[in-house]
C-alpha cells in the first residue's frame, strides 16, 4: 500500500511539474510580451516648464522656476512640488482603450465643451493638450483627446479625480481651504 501511494504522488508530482515547465515558464518572455502602456500624454515631469488646468471656471497655472513649482494664477505662491509631481504621474497610468478614431460629432462625448483642459508646456516651448469630456456609461471613465488628434480615448475615472485634486490644492489661496 506505502509503494502504490508513492507511485500515485509521484505521477501527480510529474504532472505538476510538467504544467509549470510548459505553461508557466517563461515569466520574463510573457512580461516582455505585453503591449507596451499607450499614455495619454507622454511627458517626462523634469521637461515640463507649465502646466495649466482649468475645470470651469476654475483655472490654474503652475510654472517651473529652476526646479521648484510656483502657482502663477489664480495667485502667486509657492507650489507643492510632491503634488505636481503626484499630478503628472497621474499619466503614468494610460489610456483604457480607443473609442473612436475619426468620431463625427464631438459633442456625443461631451469634447465640444470639454469639462477639463490639462495643457502641458515643455522647456522647448511646445504645447500638449488633453480634453477630458462626459464619463462613459458606468462612471468608471471618461471620454479624451488630445487636442489636434481626432482620436477619442477612454481614460480611468482618476484623472478626473487627480484633476480635481490638483484644483482643490492649487486654486485657493493656504487660508482659504
Amino acid at each position: 500500500m506505502s509503494l502504490m501511494r508513492s507511485l500515485v504522488l509521484l505521477i501527480v508530482f510529474i504532472i505538476l511539474a510538467l504544467y509549470v515547465f510548459f505553461f508557466e515558464s517563461g515569466g520574463k518572455d510573457k512580461e516582455n510580451s505585453l503591449p507596451p502602456v499607450k499614455k495619454a500624454l507622454d511627458i517626462i515631469p523634469e521637461d515640463i516648464g507649465e502646466i495649466v488646468l482649468r475645470r470651469d471656471d476654475l483655472y490654474v497655472l503652475l510654472e517651473n522656476i529652476d526646479s521648484k513649482w510656483r502657482i502663477k494664477r489664480p495667485f502667486e505662491a509657492d507650489a507643492n512640488n510632491d503634488m505636481v509631481h503626484d499630478l503628472l504621474s497621474i499619466f503614468d497610468c494610460g489610456i483604457v482603450r480607443v473609442i473612436d478614431e475619426k468620431p463625427s460629432n464631438l459633442k456625443t462625448f461631451g469634447l465640444t465643451s470639454p469639462r477639463y483642459l490639462f495643457a502641458v508646456k515643455d522647456k522647448k516651448g511646445r504645447v500638449r493638450t488633453l480634453l477630458v469630456g462626459d464619463d462613459a456609461p458606468g462612471n468608471l471613465s471618461c471620454y479624451s483627446k488630445l487636442e489636434g488628434s481626432s482620436q477619442v480615448f477612454l481614460l480611468g475615472v482618476r484623472y478626473r479625480q487627480e484633476f480635481d485634486r490638483a484644483l482643490a490644492q492649487f486654486a485657493r489661496p493656504q487660508g482659504k481651504r
